[in-house]
Order: C-alpha cells, then sequence, then structure tokens
C-alpha cells in the first residue's frame, strides 16, 4: 500500500515537471520568433526603406509586448504550481 501511494506521488510530480518543460519550450519558441519576425520582414519587405523601417518597427513594438505578456503570465504559472516555495513557514 505504502509502495502504490510512493509510486502515485511520483507520477504526480513528473505531470507537474512535464507541464513545466512544456512552457519553457513555448517561451524559448515564442522568444525565438518574436526576434527573428522583424528581422525577416525586414529583408522580405518590397517596399521603400522608409516604409519598410516603420512597419518593421511596428512589428517588433508588437512582438515586445506579446513577449512581455507572456512572461507576466509565465510568473503567474510559476507561483501557482510552485506554492510551496512561496509560502511562509
Amino acid at each position: 500500500m505504502e509502495m502504490r501511494i510512493a509510486i502515485l506521488a511520483l507520477c504526480q510530480k513528473n505531470r507537474s515537471g512535464e507541464k513545466q518543460a512544456d512552457v519553457n519550450c513555448f517561451l524559448l519558441l515564442l522568444g525565438l520568433l518574436c526576434h527573428i519576425s522583424p528581422l525577416l520582414f525586414k529583408f522580405s519587405a518590397k517596399t521603400t526603406a522608409q516604409i519598410a523601417a516603420l512597419l518593421t518597427l511596428n512589428l517588433s513594438r508588437v512582438c515586445s509586448i506579446i513577449m512581455l505578456i507572456a512572461y507576466c503570465v509565465y510568473l503567474i504559472f510559476q507561483l501557482w504550481t510552485h506554492r510551496q516555495f512561496f509560502e511562509a513557514q
């Protein structure tokens, strides 16, 4: 009986670790996409340099806002899943 409880507890810990790994991979991919998008847009724009620069700047700002929101959501996720680390003893 105790062995079964220990195995269930171990499986439960692995599930939260899998969630953490998924969130970390998602944030890394989002960061990569947000950093590469303005660069690729700059090279693929078939407009004048001034219009391309303005569009690239706007895209960069949108990507920055998306990354800021994702980071705030990540902090909330961290505080929610790792409550035991932040509780007063």
